[in-house]
């Protein structure tokens, strides 16, 4: 875990940073770069993806922050996921204050979210299930009636698998039941001779740079069965977030073995940074990632390749050594 002096730094520099968007609440046009595909005319899905907001009940700066960046987005990609700990602590008022920002913020993009430890750590309700509040404030926003906080999603004929933890612990727990829901989901998805895109708050322990970084931050007892499950299939992407830890590329792999996006066994895992705060976890010992917060992944997918393009959302620009393209399997 981060020192204790690491951490009040990083979050003292995240509240300068996100003050300053408050306070501007802008970018200059000079500055910024519009999102736009590599190949527009090939392009057959984009969506971005982002996590760890970490919304709180009273954190303006923090919701312009968020808004900034949903406005970025939206309407120049298909969808946006947010991929868990949207809130601080899952309470009523700081999904009330996040889907807020998706209401104002997100008008033609379709947007979906996925549940984080931190969402489910409300204090207020605790007679409740850990998702209730995930639950309720899903349906109030999509007017849906969502039984179980795992479910998919398609879009312009690809499928999206939002997975969840069903505890209220740091760790995920992943039940059989929806290990076997997954492993339905993807056959299904994968017939279709498509990629599949499997969006999960905690890394597959040990990937990205997980253990080495901090090995407290893990997925669970059931990362095995996950992932086992995961590597029956071709054309697998898995977006988690959880570590902190930023975008990493190829400087980071030489010097301490890891970065945000690794193939291994023919499933591509993709770890994002903190969106909300600056991405101090284990830096500098053993890690070597961007430190800048507001940042993400836009996929870009094409009939043979996806394109994973890194882009600081509230700044508005491409981070193109972050950059990845990987190769359909036949």
């Amino acid at each position: 875990m981060e020192t204790t002096a690491m951490a009040i730094l990083s979050r003292i520099v995240s509240l300068l940073v996100s003050i300053i968007f408050a306070v501007s609440g802008v970018v200059s046009p000079a500055l910024s770069q519009q999102v736009r595909p590599k190949n527009e005319k090939a392009l057959r899905l984009s969506f971005a993806t982002l996590s760890d907001s970490h919304l709180t009940e009273v954190g303006v700066a923090r919701m312009n922050m968020l808004s900034q960046g949903f406005r970025d987005l939206d309407g120049k990609v298909d969808a946006i996921v947010a991929v868990g700990d949207m809130t601080d602590h899952g309470e009523r008022a700081q999904y009330q204050n996040f889907y807020s920002c998706v209401e104002k913020s997100i008008k033609t993009s379709k947007f979906f979210p996925v549940v984080g430890n931190h969402d489910t750590w409300t204090e207020t309700l605790r007679e409740k299930k850990p998702t209730y509040e995930f639950l309720r404030a899903y349906n109030n926003y999509t007017g849906k009636k969502l039984k179980t906080p795992y479910y998919t999603q398609k879009v312009n004929g690809y499928t999206f698998i939002m997975m969840s933890t069903e505890s209220d612990r740091t760790e995920a727990y992943i039940t059989n039941t929806q290990i076997k829901w997954l492993d339905k989901e993807l056959k299904k998805a994968t017939a279709k001779k498509q990629p599949v895109f499997v969006f999960c708050h905690w890394p597959i322990n040990g990937v990205c740079g997980q253990m080495e970084i901090d090995p407290d931050m893990v997925m669970g007892k059931q990362s095995n069965k996950v992932k086992k499950v995961l590597e029956k299939y071709k054309n697998v992407f898995y977006f988690c977030g959880h570590v902190h830890a930023g975008l990493r590329g190829e400087v980071s792999n030489k010097l301490f073995g890891h970065q945000s996006v690794e193939t291994i066994k023919g499933v591509h895992y993709i770890n994002l940074p903190s969106y909300m705060y600056l991405n101090t976890e284990g830096w500098a010992s053993n890690n070597g990632g961007n430190l800048l917060s507001g940042c993400g992944y836009i996929a870009e997918v094409y009939k043979n390749e996806v394109v994973l393009r890194a882009r600081n959302y509230a700044l508005k620009f491409y981070m193109p050594v972050y950059e990845k393209t990987i190769d359909l399997v036949k």
